[in-house]
């Protein structure tokens, strides 16, 4: 990815099941030769999925991180900062709306 496509900074949040996810990416990519890092790891798979099933995966992330057993838990475990593309972070912007909206929609509505 050009550097100079890669200007606006976010931060993800990372859960157990997700840091487990990307480690495990992370090992069997290296692996197989290539030098990559989590932050790559994370920019890449935000440029290669398609936004409905980002909005889907938030929208469901959302409802389970309602739950009296999830606040409980305290479920964030990490954030990662993370330099984006122009346009990735752009869809995330999308995404995030959509999702707020959605999940008002069916949890209030």
């Amino acid at each position: 990815m050009s550097t100079s496509r890669v200007g606006r900074r976010t931060s993800f949040t990372l859960y157990d099941e997700t840091r487990r996810t990307l480690t495990t990416m992370e090992h069997a990519l290296k692996k197989r030769g290539l030098d990559v890092d989590r932050t790559d790891l994370i920019r890449a798979l935000v440029h290669c999925t398609p936004e409905k099933e980002i909005l889907a995966r938030g929208i469901l992330r959302d409802q389970a991180e309602r739950t009296p057993e999830a606040k409980a838990m305290g479920l964030a475990v990490e954030f990662a900062p993370i330099r984006m593309n122009p346009d990735d972070y752009a869809k995330l912007e999308r995404v995030a709306a959509q999702c707020h909206t959605n999940t008002n929609v069916l949890l209030d509505g």
